[in-house]
């Protein structure tokens, strides 16, 4: 069986946020999922400080970063929050 032709991509989710800091703190299976996908995704529903933390701890696996789900309202989320925290980011990425 030869190389995959399409890209790959886990989710990556914790319920209640969970430290992601380290590989040692991960699961085997979300250890695979990180290792192995060629774009990461994950999903935060935390306050936009988290959000950037989470993006800066998964930087180290040296793969595309997309946050797919990210506002909670019933936490007084607002996507312009959101957006200036990725943005700020990619401009760090650059």
């Amino acid at each position: 069986m030869g190389a995959p032709s399409k890209s790959v991509a886990a989710a990556h989710q914790r319920g209640g946020g969970g430290e992601w800091s380290s590989d040692s703190s991960l699961s085997k299976m979300e250890r695979f999922q990180l290792r192995n996908s060629d774009v990461i995704t994950f999903h935060s529903y935390d306050p936009p400080e988290e959000t950037k933390r989470r993006i800066d701890s998964l930087r180290r696996y040296n793969r595309p970063i997309v946050c797919t789900e990210y506002m909670a309202r019933a936490a007084r989320e607002h996507l312009r929050f959101h957006f200036a925290a990725a943005e700020e980011r990619t401009r760090r990425r650059l």
